[in-house]
């Protein structure tokens, strides 16, 4: 997607279902620095850390049949999609430090964060790319992002 042209600051928020991180352009080379940055406590936990592993049982009525109970959601899923939502709870905090609003995240995390963010924020997203870079460091950023990035010219 295109960047619309604009003055003002302009964040990148990089995310996946664990980590997040805001960053902003740098320098007027294409660096970028990270200004703020979240991780979910729940990133490195087991299911049975978050709920139980196993599945519900009940009783038929009519005989000793026993059934499992399918859960609803998949624990490791319920909570990336918390954690989107903290991250759009994080942006709505900090809606007044930026202009424009990028969001790069997999499929199944943008669509949850873009999702979760309010009216707000929303109105200032000017782009989005679905990629995992949450492990690229800053500096290694611009190369994933040329393709479709061009550095705002106030952006010195």
């Amino acid at each position: 997607m295109k960047e619309r042209p604009s003055t003002g600051t302009t964040w990148l928020i990089v995310a996946d279902g664990e980590h997040a991180r805001a960053v902003t352009p740098a320098a007027p080379q294409g660096q970028f620095r990270t200004v703020l940055s979240f991780d979910s406590v729940t990133a490195h936990l087991a299911s049975h850390d978050l709920g139980t592993e196993r599945l519900g049982r009940v009783h038929e009525s009519a005989s000793t049949t026993r059934h499992s109970i399918v859960p609803r959601q998949d624990p490791h899923t319920a909570a990336k999609h918390d954690f989107m939502l903290e991250v759009a709870s994080q942006i709505a905090l900090h809606v007044d430090e930026f202009d424009r609003l990028v969001l790069v995240a997999p499929d199944h995390a943008l669509h949850d964060l873009r999702a979760a963010l309010g009216e707000t924020p929303r109105a200032k997203i000017v782009g989005t790319l679905a990629k995992d870079l949450t492990k690229v460091p800053d500096h290694g950023l611009m190369p994933h992002l040329s393709e479709w990035w061009h550095m705002p010219v106030d952006a010195a």
